[in-house]
């Protein structure tokens, strides 16, 4: 999603709690992300955003409005996902 949509303005940021960030460097090496990563061994996002499940996704808007909220990942819920975030990119109509 970061590479498809980076050019409307999708900033991905993936917060990771392990305690110690080679168990995350390790995990990466395989699996390379194209978005950032933020180390949060103390929980403090988790904790400001109400985060209880992993993984969860969520949606914040241009002006900083939450717009949704996902626990866990269910494959069959991509196209909602990416509706969301295409909704989310969309210029705001002038009045």
């Amino acid at each position: 999603m970061q590479a498809k949509y980076a050019d409307a303005g999708l900033v991905i940021i993936a917060v990771n709690l392990d305690q110690d960030s080679n168990d995350a460097a390790d995990f990466l090496e395989r699996y390379p992300a194209s978005f950032s990563i933020h180390y949060d061994p103390d929980g403090n996002v988790a904790r400001d955003f109400q985060v209880d499940v992993m993984p969860s996704s969520i949606l914040i808007g241009r002006e900083g409005e939450l717009l949704s909220r996902h626990a866990g990942f269910k494959t069959k819920d991509q196209d909602l996902y990416e509706a969301q975030i295409r909704q989310a990119l969309r210029p705001k109509e002038k009045k």
